[in-house]
């Protein structure tokens, strides 16, 4: 992971960790980060701004 991340908003902050825990084989809540992912991207959950 880089020093500081280079997304303008929290959402691509969160892709980015999402991403990184997908490469080393952890799941968040027993979920898999590809589906968090896909759900992220479909809208259908979201990352408050705030």
């Amino acid at each position: 992971m880089t020093p500081r991340s280079m997304a303008h908003k929290l959402e691509g902050t969160v892709l980015e960790i999402l991403r990184i825990a997908q490469s080393i084989g952890c799941t968040v809540d027993d979920i898999h980060p590809h589906d968090l992912v896909g759900k992220i991207k479909g809208g259908e959950l979201k990352i408050p701004v705030e």
